[in-house]
């Protein structure tokens, strides 16, 4: 295990099973997920009907420089026809901008706060609600043995709830 924070840069795309979003607790907000017909099992519609599948948003950590950037894919040229389609298909469905999300960068991270998305990271990794698209994110062990604590709680406003895990106990010497 190292006591050190991943040199590389990790990137994740939100992707849960059946089309989900996923609520991101370090952010603070749900993130849209890949979207694809194949993932409705037993549903086809003709509204729907050329739908294309489309890409969910990626985040990407860079512990060295200590940020973390949310980025829409659908945003990029190489996806502009499949929103455009997309745009037309849901052109009736409501209210809600189908525009791209902007992108966020959220800069001067903590060891508290890469601690904390690296667990967040791990979860989704091992519950399959990510694709890893670059990097490696590192296991369980890995992360509860670097600097800094974990955030809990983040949604109880109580202002006697902790806000991070206890502090790791010294190791007891041995005689």
């Amino acid at each position: 295990m190292s006591s050190r924070f991943p040199t590389e840069v990790i990137t994740v795309e939100i992707a849960p099973k059946f089309n989900r979003q996923l609520m991101c607790e370090f952010l603070g907000e749900r993130l849209r997920g890949r979207w694809s017909m194949a993932a409705i099992p037993g549903q086809s519609s003709e509204t729907m009907s050329g739908m294309p599948d489309l890409a969910g948003i990626r985040l990407t950590l860079d512990c060295r420089k200590r940020t973390l950037v949310k980025f829409d894919p659908m945003g990029d040229e190489d996806h502009k026809d499949a929103l455009d389609r997309a745009k037309r298909i849901l052109s009736g469905w409501g209210s809600s901008s189908h525009d791209p999300h902007p992108t966020v960068t959220r800069d001067k991270l903590s060891d508290n706060d890469l601690k904390s998305i690296l667990h967040e990271f791990c979860q989704w990794r091992d519950h399959a609600k990510v694709i890893v698209i670059a990097g490696d994110i590192p296991d369980t062990a890995s992360i509860d043995s670097l600097p800094g604590r974990r955030r809990i709680n983040p949604w109880d406003t109580g202002s006697r709830q902790e806000r991070y895990e206890p502090a790791a106990e010294p190791a007891a010497e041995s005689a």
